[in-house]
């Protein structure tokens, strides 16, 4: 059977509001991937997929589809960590987003953790990691070696999505015609060349938040926090309740956690926007430099989320603990410390 019939007898049965197996959905992104159909028949079939609901079989053919074209990194000699949402919100209510899973990578890192932060561009009003990089003068189209001794010399790297999977080229162009999330939003957090030991995955419903929870055990994951902020935002928010699923080998624990918890007063949306890459480079060197920078709204949601890693990661025995940490971190200026590391390692 021919890749395009394939795809539609899949689009088919997703209509029907019927789960393909592990096999048939694996089979399906590799068509996909392929080159061989129209942005038409791509987008049909992801938008038939997203309006289904992706099942854990589904999520899972995803990733081993896209592990077997993308980069391998040897294993580093020690544990990684990486903190990254899926994005893909459908929601235009908070348009301008602060990077604060970038600004908690450096946090995390200026603890002595070994962090690979795996990541993209974003778009004009929501910049992606890449985006700021680029502002900061990071080159980012670097080499496994220079992996290697980048993580050796500084102990943060940051892993550019495109050129880890380039063939994730195929479905660019029908990705950016489709107004919602997908599956590839959904397992991009998964793919991590790196394979880290330890993520903070930071969801935008807890449909998917379970979902990823599942498929993180599934595939054996060491230890993993999935987050789902309040109000539909990938990252643990302090405007009201985020859901939290804390994900081991054995076990996954689902809880709550609040601004409260934190002997924080919740925030408004307002208070946690951010702006362009350059806008967002300003902010993240206002909140590592001073201590009212770090004490807004934005520096404190940083710190709740670098926190979050810090916890997993085994560096603290609860997520408040890791909060506390990162705070100090921050105002002691170590955090900008290891941004200053990292841009003179390529020469900046």
């Amino acid at each position: 059977m021919s890749a395009r019939s394939y795809i539609a007898e899949a689009i088919k049965k997703l209509r029907d509001k019927q789960d393909l197996v592990l096999n048939q959905a694996s089979r399906c992104i590799t068509a996909l991937l392929a080159g061989e159909l129209a942005d038409d028949e791509i987008i049909e079939f992801l938008e038939a997929l997203a309006e289904k609901g992706e099942s854990e079989d589904e999520i899972v053919g995803a990733y081993f589809a896209l592990k077997q074209r993308g980069l391998h990194i040897p294993n580093f000699e020690r544990p990684v960590a990486d903190i990254c949402g899926t994005g893909g919100s459908d929601r235009v209510k908070f348009p301008s987003k602060f990077n604060v899973s970038t600004a908690a990578a450096f946090v995390v890192a200026s603890a002595g953790v070994s962090v690979t932060k795996f990541g993209n561009r974003g778009s004009s009003n929501r910049p992606g990691s890449f985006d700021v990089l680029d502002e900061l003068g990071c080159r980012f189209g670097f080499s496994v070696r220079d992996f290697s001794r980048v993580m050796g010399e500084v102990g943060i790297a940051f892993l550019f999505a495109p050129a880890c999977y380039p063939a994730l080229h195929a479905v660019r162009s029908a990705r950016k015609k489709i107004a919602r999330r997908t599956i590839f939003n959904i397992v991009g957090p998964l793919l991590n060349p790196a394979n880290p030991q330890y993520q903070v995955i930071g969801v935008t419903d807890v449909y998917v938040g379970e979902k990823i929870a599942h498929v993180l055990k599934r595939l054996g994951c060491v230890r993993a926090l999935v987050v789902a902020g309040h109000d539909g935002i990938d990252e643990l928010m302090l405007t009201g309740i985020s859901r939290v699923w804390d994900v081991s080998r054995s076990k996954i624990f689902e809880h709550g956690i609040s601004p409260s918890d934190f002997s924080l007063v919740s925030c408004d949306e307002r208070d946690l926007r951010g702006g362009a890459a350059k806008q967002n480079v300003e902010i993240l060197f206002d909140m590592f430099t001073n201590a009212e920078g770090c004490e807004s709204p934005l520096g404190q949601m940083v710190a709740v989320n670098a926190g979050a890693l810090l916890y997993c990661s085994g560096n603290a025995p609860t997520i408040v603990e890791g909060y506390r940490q990162a705070e100090i971190l921050m105002k002691s200026g170590k955090a900008f410390n290891k941004i200053v590391q990292y841009r003179r390692f390529f020469g900046y």
